[in-house]
Parts: C-alpha cells; structure tokens; sequence
C-alpha cells in the first residue's frame, strides 16, 4: 500500500493498495468521514483520494 498526503493539485489523502492474489479495497478516514475505494480484483490497484481535512488521519487496505 502507498499512503500520503499530496499538495501537487489540491490538498487531499490518499491510499493506493495492491494484492497479487486477493480482492482488495484501500480507505482513508480523516474529519471529513472515513473514504473506501471500490473492491478491486486480484493484480489490480484499488485507489481512493479525499480532499484534505483535520490532523488525525488513518489509511488501511483490506483484503
């Protein structure tokens, strides 16, 4: 999983996850709320950016 903040357009958290072998989703949950891309199949990247919000952010990928 790649994680971060990115100020090159706008603000915004991301989460960009890859598994080779399972059905996967990636999140962000920051003060707007808590962000899930679409499930994704085996050998792709699941990806989700949110515009930026509040000091406490979390990324996770489940699969």
């Amino acid at each position: 999983m790649t994680y971060g903040y990115n100020t090159a357009a706008i603000n915004e958290d991301y989460a960009h996850g890859y598994h080779a072998t399972k059905t996967h989703y990636a999140s962000v949950s920051n003060s707007n709320g808590s962000h899930t891309s679409g499930n994704v199949g085996k050998g792709k990247t699941a990806k989700i950016e949110v515009r930026h919000s509040g000091s406490n952010i979390s990324y996770s990928m489940s699969y």
